[in-house]
């Protein structure tokens, strides 16, 4: 295969990417209410067990139908928050960038010692790079409408973003070279000896 055989294969090649959930517009306050809720069942039921093994009195086990229909009404109310949680949820879907592009950005944001700044560089190349996935169809994303996705998300969310980008952009790249290197070594000079 010469050059431009491997270039046109590589152009013709599909842009890696990766996905990432982001909640949105969720309010926790009653998910943690119904946690807190949750833990003190379980603790109720372990406490009854417990007593109920200690005192060799008791004929009975604790009262589980009435745990069982407690915990069944916890299970549904979570469900239905999930179900409600879940139209809030965004597909970050984040794509590669090209090599020239992605040293143009960690130049831009470089710390002046060798390095950069990885959450800065990571969450640009997501704005330069990334779409929304809605109803399964990418959608672009403005710059005013990313200020306001960056004003919504949370540091885990902001997290999950810059590791998607920096495996994309440096991980990946690394894994597949070391990986093709070993199958596809290139003969060299040296070699023909």
């Amino acid at each position: 295969m010469n050059l431009d055989e491997l270039l046109a294969a590589a152009a013709a090649a599909p842009v890696p990417h990766k996905d990432v959930l982001i909640p949105l517009g969720v309010d926790n306050g009653e998910r943690d209410a119904l946690a807190r809720e949750r833990e003190e069942l379980e603790r109720r039921i372990a406490d009854a067990t417990e007593n109920a093994s200690r005192d060799k009195r008791l004929t009975s086990t604790p009262d589980i139908p009435t745990f069982a229909d407690e915990f069944a009404s916890i299970l549904e109310r979570e469900n239905a928050l999930d179900a409600r949680d879940a139209e809030h949820m965004l597909t970050l879907r984040v794509y590669a960038l090209p090599g020239v592009e992605w040293v143009a950005l960690t130049a831009k944001h470089s710390n002046g010692f060798g390095g950069y700044d990885l959450n800065t560089v990571c969450l640009d190349a997501a704005q330069v790079n990334g779409v929304a996935v809605i109803d399964g169809k990418e959608s672009p994303i403005t710059e005013a409408q990313w200020d306001q996705l960056l004003g919504r998300m949370r540091g885990r969310s902001v997290d999950e973003i810059a590791a998607a980008v920096f495996e994309l952009n440096v991980a990946d790249t690394a894994d597949e070279v070391q990986r093709l290197g070993k199958v596809s070594r290139p003969k060299l000079a040296s070699d023909s000896d």
